[in-house]
């Protein structure tokens, strides 16, 4: 009587995760040029990006206004002067956009005051003044906003913290003081919210650092140090987060951009010096905008640059044997092994259910189980973020002893 036959299938998961897939970011135009006039600029200094309609809002530093494009860069409105009434500025600086509002909140940096305005320039509500007490600034710079609950995020550099705002401008809360410590700043830039998780993003701009820290300011993690290499900097200056959670630095004095994981894992990184197309001379601000779309503020070329992030494939997993896939034995068991690239999972498919075991990390895969009289095929296939591998396939022949 012949033994019957069952194929069984097990899954072995590996618990080491496949590093993301890196994406590529490259130039695509810019616009500007300087001057005073429509669509020219005197150091724009922020950007950013209305997603919903495309809108692109720059501050014109030395022309005391902001100025509004469409999403081509096509100049639409102006508003603003020089001056310290409503409306006016001295020298605006960071600026971001409430998503679910159309609400711009402006840094007017000489002012000491941080504005908002309607998406047509409405002026609707200023706050702030010199000084180091809460609610105070001391040469503020950026501005960020937590989508979920409205709350305004403001660098007071020169008091070397951050203070946070509700939407119409209440002090609810700074922290921060000079320091290389956690949770020290010494100058902070460029401010970002996660408004998913809640978690603050800081640009500490001379200790060449990025830290993090949940919505009250509670420090989490940081990544960073001096230098020209990947994941190093030199000034990081203006920062912002997509949806997905990547974070996007301006690192001034290397005129580039770098881009990492939420936790500071470096991803890639676009710019170099110069001022052709593709190049900058030390940029301050960036934006991300939808389906990849990247601005930065590039002043002393007197210039907004187009950039396009595209997303890289994962790669599929692929499977190798250690020995051959095919072979004769006469034992009532075999192992066998290989490798694995690119893979979260892999599936094994035997001819017998009993006395099996696998085993497996993010490189290596083994198995031990037992023969049926005569022809055994096993299959073994890998699953990953790009998809499931081809099956390899061992023919095992057990003999009779």
């Amino acid at each position: 009587m012949k033994t019957p036959v069952f194929l069984l299938a097990f899954v072995l998961f590996i618990s080491t995760t496949p590093a993301p897939a890196q994406p590529t970011v490259a130039p695509v135009s810019s616009f500007g040029g300087f001057g005073d006039g429509n669509g020219q600029f005197e150091s724009p200094n922020g950007v950013a990006i209305d997603k919903a309609s495309g809108r692109i809002y720059v501050s014109d530093r030395f022309t005391d206004r902001v100025q509004i494009f469409d999403s081509t860069g096509f100049f639409l409105l102006v508003f603003g002067s020089e001056g310290t009434g409503s409306g006016q500025f001295n020298e605006p600086f960071g600026l971001a956009i409430r998503q679910n509002t159309g609400q711009l909140y402006v840094v007017d940096q000489l002012n000491a005051r941080v504005q908002r305005f309607n998406q047509a320039g409405g002026f609707e509500l200023a706050w702030g003044s010199g000084g180091p007490e809460n609610g105070q600034f001391n040469f503020l710079n950026y501005v960020a906003i937590d989508e979920a609950t409205g709350d305004i995020y403001v660098s007071d550099q020169g008091n070397h913290r951050i203070q946070r705002f509700s939407s119409e401008g209440v002090f609810e809360i700074a922290w921060g003081t000079l320091g290389t410590g956690d949770g020290q700043f010494n100058f902070p830039g460029g401010i970002a919210v996660n408004s998913t998780t809640g978690q603050v993003y800081v640009a500490d701009q001379n200790n060449d650092r990025i830290q993090r820290f949940d919505a009250n300011g509670v420090f989490e993690t940081k990544w960073g140090s001096t230098g020209s290499g990947d994941g190093e900097f030199e000034l990081p200056i203006g920062l912002d987060i997509d949806d997905s959670g990547r974070v996007f630095v301006v690192d001034f004095r290397n005129s580039r951009c770098q881009v990492f994981d939420a936790d500071g894992g470096f991803l890639t990184k676009f710019g170099s010096l110069g001022s052709e197309l593709g190049q900058f001379t030390r940029p301050v601000d960036i934006a991300v905008g939808t389906n990849g779309l990247i601005l930065v503020a590039d002043p002393l070329n007197d210039r907004i640059s187009r950039w396009q992030l595209t997303e890289a494939a994962a790669p599929t997993p692929t499977l190798q044997a250690r020995g051959p896939t095919r072979l004769t034995t006469p034992e009532a068991k075999v192992k066998l092994r290989g490798t694995a690239t690119d893979a979260t999972s892999i599936t094994f498919r035997v001819a017998n259910a009993k006395a099996r075991r696998a085993r497996g990390s993010a490189t290596r895969w083994s198995l031990i189980t037992r023969l049926q009289p005569g022809r055994n095929v096993i299959l073994v296939s890998a699953t990953g973020p790009g998809g499931t591998s081809r099956p390899l396939k061992f023919i095992v022949r057990r003999e009779n002893p």
